[in-house]
């Protein structure tokens, strides 16, 4: 989520000590964390892969996503913004435990999009897809990062707009 995350100084500080993943565009902070992360993500996206072979799902996530249509020929920091609000409205946070009974589990975009519910990891994948998957941005200027908290973790994407090394936006 965007809260309190936006802007290149409070993202600084998120982004010390990340490193990349490059075959997902996914970012981690703690290399014991990263296989259980890189597992969770797989297992979400192989879910959103089995679930968009059910046409009656497929159309409905189409009909969802056609709302970012007019946000193709933006540039990436409008289409970023645009896909940040739209998420963060329509979802609302509730932990893995109290929606699947377990303590973490990363939901597909779909199963995300259809439950209407989620945690930051479930924010994000569906952020990330609609970026990547729906709008085609370059995964290398969007990607999935964790980093530690005080209360554990937190999951979010980064987007860098001006192709530099350092991101400039979390969403």
């Amino acid at each position: 989520n965007a809260a309190g995350t936006r802007g290149k100084a409070a993202l600084g500080i998120l982004a010390v000590g990340l490193s990349i993943f490059a075959l997902t565009g996914y970012r981690h902070t703690a290399s014991g964390q990263r296989a259980n992360d890189e597992a969770l993500w797989r297992s979400a996206m192989a879910c959103q892969a089995e679930a968009m072979q059910d046409p009656a799902q497929q159309a409905a996530f189409s009909a969802w996503l056609s709302q970012f249509d007019g946000c193709k020929g933006l540039s990436l920091e409008e289409k970023a913004l645009a896909v940040d609000d739209a998420v963060n409205r329509m979802l609302t946070y509730q932990t893995d435990d109290a929606q699947f009974n377990v303590p973490d589990r990363w939901a597909s975009p779909f199963e995300t999009f259809s439950n209407g519910k989620g945690d930051c990891d479930d924010y994000t994948t569906l952020k990330h897809y609609i970026l990547t998957e729906y709008l085609g941005v370059d995964r290398s200027l969007c990607q999935i990062a964790t980093a530690k908290t005080g209360a554990g973790g937190h999951v979010f994407v980064l987007v860098n707009f001006g192709n530099t090394a350092a991101p400039d936006y979390g969403v």
